[in-house]
């Protein structure tokens, strides 16, 4: 990658542009630029499970009239035009871009990126507290059997802990919402390595970006994750609400979400398959119509799940429907 051709395109830590003259470090695995500053601030690669080492000191330099920003002037929120790509630097970065903190706690503190970002940034959506944990009437852990159960990665075989008490507020699902990490897809790390730095990093205070933190959540914020290789993983018990840094109420929302940045890559067709899979089985089985499938960006200011992802929302409510049909005429 050329330096000059990060010129105007958003450092994924501090969510301000590249500009001329700013020192640059670039992971030598997943090849994510960062601000130098930024990458030693955050103790690392932002790109989720990315344990990659830096190489620094690239100087971007073109023809443009030198706009190199103050280091000891405050960042304030990016600007831009674009405000879909907010979500892939705050809807779904959220998630993965401190995930590596969990892994990486013997550098520094500290999972979608864009290179255009809007002034409007959602409002943190804390977890409900309650007094007491509500016993839900049914688990995800157990096998629903009537509609064919995809192959799940459960809770315990990723070596799950359990979740922080009195913090998750039980609800019933009446929709399910797609989403996306925001972060290109990383092929270097096993489902289950990715899943447990991904409930450490949920479960603990986070610095997103210096203008930005994550609060304490109960457990992993979503209920499945499909990984590069369409591997779904178990994540919060269904029968919870999950958490979202994003404005939008998250109670009745199976939330699943694919690892990529689906504004930019597609979803390879494992994914599509194990979406596929895993959304039939859970509308058929927890009777949520198939107009009741949508995309995170339905519902927040977010780019989530990505606009090539999103794209194949309608057929996936057609398979739905098609499986739907199929099961009931077999019945």
């Amino acid at each position: 990658m050329r330096p000059d051709s990060l010129i105007g395109k958003t450092c994924p830590y501090c969510q301000t542009p590249f500009k001329q003259g700013v020192q640059i470090a670039t992971c030598d695995q997943c090849q994510m630029p960062h601000h130098s500053e930024c990458w030693r601030d955050n103790g690392g690669c932002t790109t989720f499970a990315c344990q990659g080492n830096s190489v620094e000191g690239i100087e971007l330099n073109n023809n443009r009239q030198n706009e190199n920003i103050p280091r000891d002037t405050p960042i304030s929120s990016p600007r831009g035009n674009k405000s879909n790509v907010i979500a892939t630097l705050v809807g779904a970065l959220i998630i993965a871009a401190a995930i590596i903190v969990s892994s990486n706690q013997h550098n520094a503190p500290n999972s979608s990126g864009g290179s255009e970002t809007s002034t409007s940034v959602p409002t943190p959506v804390a977890p409900s507290p309650v007094g007491q944990t509500p016993q839900p009437p049914y688990s995800a852990s157990i096998s629903l059997s009537v509609y064919p159960k995809p192959s799940i990665v459960s809770r315990a075989d990723w070596g799950a802990k359990d979740p922080l008490p009195g913090m998750m507020v039980a609800h019933t699902p009446t929709r399910i919402t797609i989403g996306h990490s925001g972060i290109f897809r990383n092929e270097g790390y096993r489902l289950t390595e990715k899943m447990r730095n991904l409930q450490r990093y949920s479960q603990k205070i986070a610095i997103l970006s210096r203008v930005r933190t994550k609060p304490v959540w109960a457990d992993v914020p979503y209920h499945f994750f499909i990984d590069f290789n369409g591997q779904i993983a178990e994540g919060r018990d269904i029968v919870y609400a999950s958490d979202t840094l994003t404005n939008y109420d998250p109670n009745g929302h199976i939330l699943i979400s694919l690892e990529g940045n689906f504004e930019i890559e597609q979803p390879n067709e494992a994914q599509i398959d194990a979406l596929r899979e895993l959304v039939c089985w859970l509308a058929i089985n927890y009777a949520i119509p198939s107009s009741e499938i949508r995309g995170h960006k339905d519902y927040a200011l977010t780019a989530s799940p990505g606009r090539n992802l999103q794209d194949l929302i309608p057929t996936l409510r057609t398979d739905v429907d098609a499986a739907a049909s199929t099961h009931n005429t077999a019945e």
